[in-house]
């Protein structure tokens, strides 16, 4: 049975590869959707994956072509089809690879959305409210851009973990690899006014080491910080359309313009591949022309 052996390659992805919670839900997702689509195709209880051809790989592209999914999602989707297949045959559960005759759908390249460091300090240095929640949120800020953190990795952090000393601490990333990342002085400024006022609360009952808490005094998770960002940058910076990530992808910018090479760059925000951050080469490339395309007489 199909459902199965998709259970076993989510316990190989979750053993083996240490798969985080998000990514086992995107496989399971999309390989029970893929399962269900044949199914109901073949108007049989169970698919026969030994059967597999490029062809129905095809219906199964035009299927998703059909209910208007985006290149992204089609990608995503046959990604993680493939992976399943390697696996399968790996345990010769089939023997062809019904891939060999296609190609993943061509993704245009996009260059990340960076916040400009001046808009960046415009909203780093606006007082927020002289409470625990609002020294929370500006730690929140300033945790994000200091580090480059991943939100999934700041919710993962307990406070037991940082060297407040060192500024420095460990953190799991992408697949279970876990990385140093140096923590700056401005965000650790503001994490201590966070820590110095939710100290004053006596009578609010709160988890001591989460890194960041609700106003249950729970830890405060991967949803809460994307809220919490998107309410505070509607409010600081209407109309821009800032996330947690757009910090991400202006820390590295920044880091580059400002003289950091690119392993180094590579090694704080966790990337496996060098290419993976070669994007933000382009980035500071396309500053450099718009720079010099406003500013040189003959440009």
């Amino acid at each position: 049975m199909l459902l199965s052996k998709i259970d076993h390659f989510l316990d190989y992805l979750r053993t083996e590869k240490r798969a985080s919670k998000h990514t086992l839900e995107a496989y399971s997702h999309d390989l029970i959707s893929f399962d269900t689509f044949f199914e109901k195709l073949s108007n049989k209880k169970m698919f026969d994956i030994t059967a597999l051809t490029h062809k129905h790989i095809r219906q199964y592209l035009a299927h998703l072509d059909e209910l208007n999914y985006s290149k992204p999602s089609v990608r995503r989707k046959l990604s993680s089809i493939k992976s399943f297949i390697r696996f399968l045959r790996r345990e010769n559960i089939i023997a062809k690879d019904p891939f060999h005759k296609l190609s993943l759908p061509k993704m245009p390249k996009k260059l990340p959305k960076i916040i400009t460091q001046e808009t960046l300090e415009n909203i780093l240095d606006t007082p927020f409210e002289k409470d625990w929640k609002g020294y929370r949120d500006k730690a929140i800020l300033e945790w994000l851009y200091s580090t480059g953190l991943r939100v999934s990795e700041i919710a993962s952090l307990k406070k037991s973990s940082i060297d407040f000393t060192e500024k420095i601490f460990r953190v799991l990333g992408k697949g279970r690899k876990e990385r140093l990342v140096p923590l700056g002085r401005k965000a650790l400024d503001a994490y201590n006014e966070y820590l110095n006022e939710l100290s004053t609360q006596s009578s609010f009952i709160y988890d001591r080491d989460a890194l960041f808490v609700n106003y249950k005094g729970e830890k405060l998770g991967v949803r809460g910080i994307q809220y919490l960002v998107k309410k505070r940058m509607d409010k600081m910076a209407s109309g821009l359309n800032i996330s947690p990530h757009h910090f991400r992808h202006s820390f590295a910018t920044h880091m580059l313009n400002a003289g950091a090479d690119l392993r180094s760059i590579q090694e704080i925000l966790g990337h496996a591949y060098l290419s993976s951050t070669q994007i933000y080469t382009h980035v500071s490339i396309e500053r450099l022309k718009d720079v010099y395309k406003k500013a040189h007489p003959r440009s």
